[in-house]
Formats: C-alpha cells, sequence, structure tokens
C-alpha cells in the first residue's frame, strides 16, 4: 500500500511538473515573441545605421547598394509581420517613417550619379509614405531634402560594441 502511494505520488508530480512547465511556456510566450521582434527591429535598427553610415561616408554606388538592402530587409519583416488590415506589429521601428527617409536618400544617391529616373522613382515612393499629400510635390520633396539634410547632420552612429 505504501508502494502504490508513493509511486502515484512520483507520478503526480511528474505530471504537475510537466503541465506547469507546459503552462509557463504558454503564459510566457507573448513576451517571448514580443522580445523576438524586439530584436529584429534593433537588428532593423542596426541595419539602418550602417546604410545611413554608407550613404554619408561612401561612394554612391555603396551607399545605394547599402539603402536598396536595407528597404528590402524592412519591407520583408513587413511581409511577414503584416496581422490584419495591412496593422504591422514594430516596437522600435516605424516604418513608414524610416522607408520614406531611405527613399529620399536614395533619391539624392541617384540625382549624384545622374539616374534621373530612379531618382524620380524613389520620390515617388517616398511621396506615398508621407501622411499629407495636400502639399505640391515640388514643395514636398524640398521639404523631405531640408528635413533629410537636418536628420543628416544631426546623425551620430551607433557605437557598435
Amino acid at each position: 500500500m505504501a508502494e502504490k502511494t508513493i509511486a502515484f505520488t512520483i507520478i503526480g508530480l511528474i505530471i504537475g511538473i510537466g503541465l506547469g512547465i507546459i503552462g509557463t511556456i504558454a503564459y510566457s510566450g507573448h513576451e517571448l515573441a514580443t522580445g523576438m521582434f524586439m530584436m529584429q527591429d534593433m537588428e532593423l535598427v542596426m541595419n539602418e545605421n550602417s546604410a545611413i553610415q554608407a550613404y554619408l561616408n561612401e561612394s554612391p554606388e555603396v551607399g545605394i547598394w547599402a539603402l536598396e538592402n536595407y528597404i528590402k530587409a524592412i519591407n520583408r519583416v513587413i511581409k511577414e509581420r503584416e496581422i490584419e488590415d495591412n496593422q504591422q506589429a514594430f516596437f522600435i521601428v516605424q516604418p513608414k517613417v524610416t522607408l520614406r527617409y531611405a527613399h529620399v536618400r536614395l533619391a539624392l544617391l541617384y540625382e549624384k550619379t545622374g539616374n534621373d529616373s530612379k531618382r524620380k522613382e524613389n520620390f515617388e515612393k517616398a511621396f506615398e509614405y508621407c501622411d499629407s499629400m495636400k502639399i505640391e510635390r515640388e514643395h514636398l520633396e524640398k521639404k523631405l531634402i531640408e528635413l533629410v539634410a537636418k536628420l543628416d547632420s544631426q546623425f551620430e552612429p551607433l557605437d557598435d560594441n
């Protein structure tokens, strides 16, 4: 009789521990997913930092390559995270804002290389991420260029350590 009681107690403990582990994982799954999204957001921030450094400090061709890769990366993450009604889950990055400025920077680099069609294409993409389209395109383009120039003058690279 005592052996049965000990056996049932051990089995009960094992089942209880197993259910406790499963419950803990289920309960903290949301926090784990949030943490993983935040880590991916930080990776995007680091990629943006590198792309801006290439834009500011390297040849136009290298800057174009870096910005295009950054834009592809953030668009891929947007598609992966689309939840419903075109809403995405981001915690650190603001995709519309960062894509707007990335396309303006890319347009400016294409202007330096003399590729006017790519310049216009990227300004059009930047306009898509602007909330207010009431401003004429020429004025909006000037405002975006001024804003990017101001942001670039205040840019401080993230510490890579």
